[in-house]
């Protein structure tokens, strides 16, 4: 399970990552977890007890600017993605929708004023959804959310580094487990080339800026997959 393959990584680091874990929710929220818990049983609670409370601070973002949590979620990923990756298809499988409630939800956006529709320079059948200036200001004040923002302050970086790295490696478990797309930020990714001329997609062969090369995309594939 992708839990239990969280428990066997790096642990002998400077700061463990479960107790990095622990420390950061019962800092904030006050939880208390019994020393005789397993390993497992503790990081199944606090990633659980992590994920609804920061659903809920992200809801209340969301309720300040009138928007359903999806649609938030929405905006956030647009923000991240590179420019392959803002079709409907892709919204849906970033954040594991159906189609059908995806179109919904990018159109009550478009309607709100938050994101608009751009048809495909080479293929006017494709779609892309881009973020206006005001669904940017909405993912400006939403995001990062507090907790986050506080532990990245209060903890040094290579604290962060460590903590970050645990946490990729539960998610790509997770996504070969359910079978999802991968995703991630372009320049980890095993197409991903440098040149005399500048960075350049090994799957477009076409050129990446630095912000192209620092967003979310779809293609992502990790440099030891086949």
């Amino acid at each position: 399970m992708a839990i239990a393959a969280l428990l066997h990584i790096g642990f002998d680091s400077k700061l463990d990552s479960k107790e990095a874990l622990v420390k950061i929710v019962l800092n904030r929220y006050y939880i208390f977890v019994s020393e005789e818990e397993s390993k497992l049983e503790q990081t199944t609670w606090l990633l659980e007890r992590l994920g609804h409370l920061l659903r809920a601070e992200m809801r209340q973002g969301a309720q300040r600017h009138e928007l359903k949590l999806v649609q938030l979620e929405a905006l956030y990923y647009l923000s991240r993605a590179n420019r392959y990756s803002l079709t409907t298809l892709t919204v849906a499988d970033a954040l594991a929708l159906t189609k059908g409630t995806t179109s919904q939800t990018l159109k009550a956006l478009v309607e709100k004023g938050f994101v608009e529709r751009r048809s495909d320079k080479d293929d006017g059948r494709v779609v892309h959804h881009d973020l206006t200036p005001a669904g940017q200001r909405v993912v400006a004040e939403c995001y990062p959310v507090s907790a986050l923002e506080n532990l990245c302050q209060n903890h040094r970086g290579e604290d962060m580094n460590h903590l970050n790295k645990i946490l990729t490696e539960l998610l790509r478990s997770l996504q070969v487990e359910q079978g999802r797309v991968a995703f991630g930020v372009c320049n980890g990714c095993k197409y991903f080339g440098e040149t005399a001329g500048g960075a350049v997609c090994g799957v477009t062969k076409e050129p990446l800026s630095k912000s192209d090369s620092l967003k979310i995309c779809r293609e992502f594939a990790l440099p030891t997959e086949a």
